[in-house]
């Protein structure tokens, strides 16, 4: 049976903050909160969707193709809140 994820707006907001900043560290200075919070939030989300958002490559990350399809949608959620 289908079940749709519940995307938290928040999380998106997390999202959002890694790939404008670049990584989880500076995602978490830029919002004010820990690192591993961000992490968590990042892993929330990617386990609610059911995939991988960022390729982590040592502390450096890459959108995967998912990732890069969620950026556009999760703009939109943000401005239309």
């Amino acid at each position: 049976m289908y079940k749709p994820a519940v995307i938290d707006p928040r999380r998106l907001t997390i999202f959002l903050a890694v790939v404008d900043e670049g990584g989880f560290s500076r995602a978490s200075d830029e919002l004010g909160i820990s690192q591993p919070a961000v992490s968590q939030a990042v892993g929330e989300l990617e386990a609610g969707l059911g995939t991988t958002l960022f390729f982590r490559i040592g502390r450096k990350v890459r959108l995967t193709p998912a990732g890069e399809a969620l950026v556009l949608p999760a703009r939109q959620v943000q401005r239309d809140l």
